[in-house]
């Protein structure tokens, strides 16, 4: 390290790569030197729930009239289903072409 580092100090940059980069001294000045990033691991990324499609939230919401949390609460299948049968029950007729 040069005598700039001295700015900061050094306990405090060793603490810095190690607390904060989570990475070691060596591994930081050779990807300063080959700019190439340091491999480390990351947290696993929770696994999430499957969401409705947004033109479907939008027609419960709409034509179902179920709430923001009620949406929330369903799977696929019973938001297909309610939206399904509320189209059901109020298709128009359409008029006799005799």
């Amino acid at each position: 390290m040069g005598k700039d580092d001295e700015a900061i100090g050094k306990d405090l940059f060793r603490w810095i790569l190690r607390v904060q980069l989570e990475v070691s001294e060596k591994a930081f000045w050779k990807a300063i030197r080959t700019g190439n990033p340091v491999q480390r691991p990351s947290a696993e990324l929770p696994e999430l729930p499957p969401t409705l499609p947004p033109w479907l939230i939008a027609a419960l919401k709409r034509e179902v009239g179920l709430r923001e949390e009620e949406v929330a609460n369903l799977s696929r299948e019973q938001a297909d289903a309610k939206l399904s049968a509320k189209r059901s029950r109020h298709q128009p007729s359409l008029p006799n072409s005799e």
